[in-house]
């Protein structure tokens, strides 16, 4: 996939005088972040989700740390409930 948006920009930059400036992308296609930081291109991610999910992502290891998911994100303690701070719902985990 690396070389797919490298050739991409190295394309549309060697067209004309309107070059790629800064890459704006999805943080699942982080992949094309790295591509644009190894060019020397700015670049901006942008998450699309709720802000919920992206604030359980980002609690993923303090959740392992104080024992509620395991490594692989199945519940410990499948009865308690999980908050994330006294601002946010309390979540129920279900193991899948």
């Amino acid at each position: 996939m690396p070389t797919q948006p490298k050739e991409l920009i190295h394309k549309v930059n060697g067209l004309n005088d309107d070059k790629i400036s800064c890459v704006l992308v999805d943080i699942g296609m982080g992949l094309a972040l790295d591509v644009a930081a190894e060019l020397g291109i700015p670049t901006v991610g942008l998450w699309p989700a709720a802000v919920l999910q992206l604030a359980v992502l980002l609690k993923v290891p303090k959740l392992i740390d104080d024992g509620l998911i395991d490594e692989n994100g199945a519940p410990l303690m499948k009865h308690k409930r999980i908050q994330l701070s006294p601002m946010t719902p309390s979540i129920h985990p279900v193991a899948t």
